[in-house]
C-alpha cells in the first residue's frame, strides 16, 4: 500500500459521525496504548519529570474508566552506537516499532514524539493504520516549536534534519496533535491543546528549615533554556555587596552541567553553589525541597522562543511539594491568584537575588512558611490535577465514540 492510498482508506473510514468506531468486546470501555521511548516510565519509581508525567498521564486515562497502557519502544539505555545510528538515515531510529497484538486491537494509540520522528516511525505509523484502520492516533509534542532545541548542539543537526523529512507525513497518519502551545494545526494535523499536571498522591508537602541562609534549588535536566547561568552570574553580583548568606542548590544533570561547573568556578562560588547530581524523589525532598526556601523553574524560556510560554512539569512539581518559585516565562505566572511566583525578565540579565530575597520576605509578612506551602499545594489540586490537564484528550476521544 502507498502512503497516499492507506490515508484515503483511512479518511473513508473514519467519516460521518464515526459509526465504525471499534466497541471493545470485553467491557465497552475505551482501550488505549500509551507509546514513548521512555524507559524510566516502566520502572515502579520514575526518577525523571518525563516519566513521572507518562505515569501520570496513564493515570488520568484509567481514572476515567479507560483502559490504557505503557507501551516502551526502547527496551534499554542508548549506548554510544545507538546514539550514533540514530543520526544515520540508513540504519534506522534504533527503536522497537513492532505493531504488537494490543495494539491491533486498541481504540487509539497516544505517542509520545520521539527524537527524532524517522523513517521507522513513519513506518510504524503506516503499518498502525494496515492493521487497525478504526485505530485513532494522537501524538503529543512534548515542546513546540522544537527546531532549537536541535540547532543549539551541532551533534544533534543529524536528527533535526530527519524530523523535517519525515514529520511531512505525518497528516497521512495522524488524527491529532495534541500540544501545550495554543494551535489550530501543526504540521498539517489538527491540534488539541493540553496542559501539563501532576499526580498529587506522588508527592508530600515540603518541611520547613530553620537556618538563616536563604536557599535557592532548582532541579532540571539542564539545559542552555533553563537560564540557570543567569542564576549563578547573579549570585557573583550579589557576593559583591550582600550580607545575607544565600546558598544555590541545583540536582539533575544535562548538556549544560559542565559548563555552570565552569562557570561556578570562574566567578569563585563553589563555597555558594551545590551541584546535588541526579538525585531520586526522597533525595529530592531530603537534599533540596525540605532545605531551600525558593525553586527556580526557568529562566531562559526565550532562548527557545521568545513568545514561548512554558507549561513545565517542574512548575507543577514545585506546586505539589509546596515550595514558591521563579520562572520567565511559564503559564503559572499569568494567573494573578500565583502571588508565590516570582515573574523574572525574560532576558539575559543576571537574576537579581536581593529581588528574590524581598519577594520571599514579603510573602512571610503574611504568612508562616508551612502555611505558604499548604496554600501553593491547595492551588496544584484545584489547576493541575492530571485529569483536569487531559480534558481536550478525553473529550475528543469520547466525541469520536471509542469503546462506545
Amino acid at each position: 500500500y502507498s502512503y497516499g492510498t492507506i490515508y484515503q482508506q483511512h479518511r473513508k473510514y473514519n467519516t460521518g459521525k464515526f459509526k465504525a468506531i471499534k466497541v471493545s468486546e470485553e467491557s465497552g470501555s475505551m482501550k488505549g496504548i500509551y507509546i514513548s521511548d521512555s524507559t524510566d516510565s516502566c520502572e515502579r519509581n520514575a526518577k525523571t519529570g518525563v516519566g513521572n508525567k507518562i505515569k501520570g498521564q496513564i493515570g488520568a486515562f484509567r481514572g476515567l474508566g479507560i483502559q490504557c497502557k505503557n507501551h516502551c519502544v526502547q527496551r534499554e539505555e542508548l549506548k554510544v552506537w545507538n546514539k550514533l545510528q540514530k543520526r544515520l538515515f540508513v540504519f534506522g531510529d534504533g527503536l522497537d516499532w513492532m505493531i504488537t497484538e494490543e495494539i491491533q486491537k486498541a481504540d487509539f494509540v497516544y505517542i509520545r514524539k520521539p527524537t527524532p520522528i524517522s523513517h521507522d516511525f513513519i513506518e510504524f505509523l503506516r503499518k498502525v493504520r494496515l492493521k487497525n484502520l478504526h485505530c485513532k492516533i494522537l501524538m503529543e509534542l512534548p515542546t513546540y516549536p522544537y527546531d532549537k532545541e536541535f540547532i543549539h548542539y551541532w551533534h544533534r543537526f543529524p536528527l533535526l534534519l530527519q524530523d523535517r523529512r519525515w514529520r511531512k507525513k505525518l497528516p497521512l497518519y495522524l488524527d491529532r496533535i495534541v500540544t501545550l502551545e495554543s494551535s489550530e494545526k501543526i504540521f498539517g494535523v489538527e491540534a488539541l491543546s493540553i496542559s501539563n499536571g501532576i499526580d498529587l498522591s506522588a508527592y508530600r508537602e515540603k518541611k520547613q528549615n530553620d537556618t538563616d541562609s536563604f536557599n535557592i534549588g532548582c532541579v532540571a535536566q539542564l539545559e542552555f533554556w533553563h537560564g540557570i547561568d543567569r542564576l549563578i552570574c547573579g549570585m557573583a553580583e550579589y557576593q559583591k555587596e550582600g550580607s545575607r548568606k544565600v546558598h544555590i542548590y541545583l540536582a539533575g544533570e544535562g548538556t549544560q552541567l559542565n559548563a555552570l561547573k565552569e562557570l561556578t568556578k570562574e566567578y569563585h562560588l563553589e563555597s555558594f553553589v551545590t551541584f546535588l547530581g541526579a538525585l531520586n524523589r526522597k533525595q529530592l525532598y531530603e537534599q533540596l525541597y525540605d532545605r531551600c526556601d525558593i525553586a527556580i523553574e526557568g529562566l531562559g524560556i526565550h532562548r527557545k522562543d521568545k513568545k514561548l510560554v512554558s507549561s513545565s512539569l517542574k512548575s507543577r512539581e514545585y506546586l505539589a511539594v509546596g515550595i514558591p518559585f521563579v520562572t520567565s516565562g511559564c503559564d503559572i505566572a499569568k494567573d494573578e491568584a500565583a502571588d508565590f511566583c516570582f515573574r523574572a525578565s525574560p532576558d539575559e540579565t543576571p537574576t537579581n537575588i536581593k529581588a528574590l530575597m524581598a519577594f520571599y520576605d514579603n510573602l512571610m509578612q503574611k504568612e508562616t512558611k508551612a502555611q505558604l506551602t499548604k496554600r501553593i499545594r491547595e492551588y496544584a489540586q484545584n489547576k493541575v490535577s492530571w485529569e483536569k490537564s487531559m480534558e481536550s484528550v478525553i473529550r475528543w476521544l469520547t466525541e469520536q465514540g471509542c469503546g462506545g
